[in-house]
């Protein structure tokens, strides 16, 4: 099984809005790494952002699931802006470093070199993780899901996850959610 992955960052210091509170990502990780062993994934495609992906892609390599990245603009700039501007305990910026370290020496980093100011970049970003994820299963003769690390509900204007989402399934990819707030797993097809 292949998955492309998306769902939220983890929320910002001073927020009132339970999004992705950081005592949740010790139980986040934990249910992304036994939806991963449950689905038999081998390939796992996701961008890098502090909270869900940075999780995800540490279960995955951790149990040897091959990861890809896929980021929206350079490296430095994605760290800057994505990463290490929330803080919340973990230290993000090590974590992202040495997984997109570890995609780059193994030729499965993608930079798309978008303009960091297109409001719509990060909805490309899905789509080019969602168009990988269907290229590396075929190739491989594999089935392909879409994961996404939320609580099933859209912000006001423009969600990134909710958006993935979407297009996950106008592609017909099975969609299951993993709990942010919740413990529970549930499929969202």
């Amino acid at each position: 099984m292949i998955a492309a992955l998306a769902g939220r960052r983890i929320q910002a210091a001073g927020t009132h809005a339970a999004r992705f509170p950081y005592a949740q990502t010790d139980r986040v990780k934990r249910a992304i790494a036994q939806r991963l062993r449950e689905d038999h994934v081998t390939g796992l495609i996701c961008s890098a952002s502090c909270g869900a992906d940075l999780l995800a892609l540490q279960a995955a390599c951790e149990a040897g699931v091959l990861c890809w990245i896929v980021l929206p603009y350079s490296v430095p700039v994605f760290r800057e802006r994505s990463v290490v501007d929330r803080g919340g305990g973990l230290p993000w910026g090590e974590i992202f470093d040495a997984v997109v370290g570890r995609a780059n020496e193994h030729g499965q980093l993608i930079v798309l070199d978008l303009n960091p100011a297109d409001p719509g970049a990060f909805q490309k970003t899905n789509t080019a993780i969602l168009d990988r994820a269907e290229a590396i299963a075929s190739a491989a003769n594999a089935k392909v899901e879409a994961l996404a690390v939320w609580d099933g509900k859209a912000d006001d204007g423009i969600d990134v996850t909710s958006h993935f989402v979407d297009e996950a399934k106008a592609r017909r990819f099975p969609v299951k959610r993993i709990g942010i707030l919740t413990s529970g797993q549930s499929d969202a097809t």
